[in-house]
């Protein structure tokens, strides 16, 4: 079973509180009287009032949500509808958003690596502005490419999107 909308779910409280004290008054009512009061009019006209007052309480508040939904739009942060109608077709619309161009990656590698275990350096090739080999140290920044560490084997290296780990490839050629 759905949860009521609010206004409903008061609105049937309130009905049900209303029925509770109809029947304290019919009952304090019977009591005064001496218990000759027709129980089963009074009963009969507590509950069509109710009744009518449940079936105009749900039918109004459907109606009035219905105009409320309608008269916004649920979809936006303004609650309004769009100032411009959607027709994808329409000529002279404006061009759909393109992505900013990749700027291609650099075609790095290792020469060779050279040090100890306390400081290593690395013979690189293809950074950008560069072109000869140039020896890097880790920290080092050369053409938006950061040098981030060098161990005996690989230098890694970080860019703007993107990670290596290089390698050198084969023995030392001068």
């Amino acid at each position: 079973m759905l949860p009521l909308p609010k206004p409903i779910a008061m609105s049937i409280e309130a009905t049900l509180w209303l029925l509770t004290l109809g029947g304290f008054a019919t009952a304090s009512r019977l009591r005064n009287d001496g218990g000759h009061a027709d129980t089963q009019d009074a009963h009969s006209a507590v509950v069509g009032v109710a009744q009518s007052r449940i079936d105009s309480v749900y039918l109004d508040s459907i109606a009035s949500s219905a105009d409320r939904i309608a008269s916004r739009d649920p979809f936006r942060l303004s609650h309004a509808p769009a100032t411009v109608p959607y027709a994808p077709e329409r000529r002279g619309a404006a061009p759909a958003i393109q992505s900013r161009p990749v700027a291609p990656r650099p075609n790095l590698s290792v020469r060779g690596i050279l040090g100890n275990s306390n400081l290593w350096r690395a013979i690189l090739v293809g950074v950008p502005g560069h072109s000869e080999a140039v020896l890097v140290n880790p920290g080092d920044t050369l053409g938006g490419l950061r040098v981030r560490r060098i161990t005996r084997d690989t230098v890694f290296v970080r860019g703007i999107d993107t990670s290596w780990a290089l390698t050198v490839r084969g023995g030392w050629q001068p």
